[in-house]
């Protein structure tokens, strides 16, 4: 399929392609580098910001948790019945007949 031209060819294309890139990444090694540093401090900060979020989210948790429960205690306050008999009428003296003259 190749003879060999072409696979010498193919290998000396390979050598300078292999060179060149070489030369491009070792000149712009310290682009790469700061590129680099800029995403390891960028997935730290990420990673704090995450934890600080998880944090906030917890307390968020416990306060709604607290008010959830008080919601309840004021609910079960509500609902529980205060006595539903009609308070006992207070006890009356029989009339007393009227006092006529003798």
């Amino acid at each position: 399929m190749f003879d060999a031209p072409d696979m010498f060819a193919a290998s000396i294309g390979f050598v300078i392609g292999g060179l060149v890139g070489g030369a491009l990444v070792w000149h712009f090694k310290d682009w790469f580098v700061s590129v680099g540093r800029a995403l390891v401090n960028w997935k730290a900060d990420a990673q704090a910001i995450v934890s600080d979020l998880k944090s906030d989210l917890a307390a968020v948790e416990t306060t709604f948790s607290n008010v959830e429960a008080k919601v309840k205690a004021v609910k079960l306050a509500i609902e529980t019945p205060v006595s539903t008999a009609a308070p006992a009428a207070p006890v009356q003296a029989a009339p007393t007949p009227p006092v006529t003259a003798q």
